[in-house]
């Protein structure tokens, strides 16, 4: 069995407070026209998309509100509706790097390529589980035991 392409150009979600992580799912309801294009265009051709996250309120250069690092996923299951929405599942194959965004297209699209994951240093592990752990009790404080 070959390994998955990873395709040099792909259309992106951007989201805010969002991150598809590799290996996990991601559910999408795909309601806008210019996302709805990008899902068509994306299984017409390699049947992957990624996810971006905004770091600031989206405008007309993704260069400017997206994080430079995102997720490529493989569209897994999807089911359109009669209305134009879809509903899909992203499972998460790689984090890349937004090289360039280009203008060609009616949705976010770019230039990507795989991003390099960096080890912690053992030395900062215990620190960095115990920063994870915090911020896992702190989000999970509001709901009933």
């Amino acid at each position: 069995m070959s390994g998955i392409e990873i395709p040099e150009y792909c259309g992106a979600i951007l989201l805010p407070d969002s991150t598809l992580f590799p290996h996990g799912a991601f559910p999408l309801h795909i309601f806008e026209p210019r996302y709805r294009q990008m899902l068509d265009d994306a299984l017409q051709s390699h049947c992957m998309m990624c996810i971006g996250t905004l770091i600031e309120k989206e405008d007309s250069n993704p260069a400017q509100c997206t994080a430079d690092i995102g997720t490529v996923g493989l569209i897994r299951a999807s089911r359109e509706q009669p209305d134009g929405r879809s509903n899909l599942i992203l499972h998460g194959l790689l984090r890349v790097h937004f090289d360039e965004w280009l203008n060609d297209r009616n949705y976010p699209y770019a230039h990507i390529s795989p991003a390099e994951s960096t080890a912690i240093p053992e030395e900062k592990v215990g620190m960095s589980v115990s920063d994870l752990r915090a911020a896992v009790a702190l989000a999970l404080r509001p709901f009933p035991d």
